[in-house]
């Protein structure tokens, strides 16, 4: 499994959200949004933002490029 599965999997259920909340969300299935989770498929890059946002982390700790969750709001 990837590092992007795995932490938006972890990630959801910290933020005590359903696959199904998540996909709503998103505004997509909930069968692709359980396919990114088992790393059955990947998403755009404008869906993986999304989920970035929606779990509120970066999308480079999603990535696995760092380990620092927080998301930078400095202009």
């Amino acid at each position: 499994m990837s590092t992007f599965s795995e932490r938006i999997k972890d990630m959801r259920y910290q933020k005590q959200l359903s696959q199904q909340k998540m996909a709503e969300i998103l505004g997509i299935d909930v069968r692709l949004y359980q396919y990114y989770e088992s790393d059955k498929k990947c998403p755009s890059l404008i869906n993986a933002l999304k989920i970035a946002i929606a779990l509120d982390v970066s999308l480079d700790f999603l990535c696995g490029r760092t380990e620092m969750q927080e998301v930078n709001t400095k202009p």
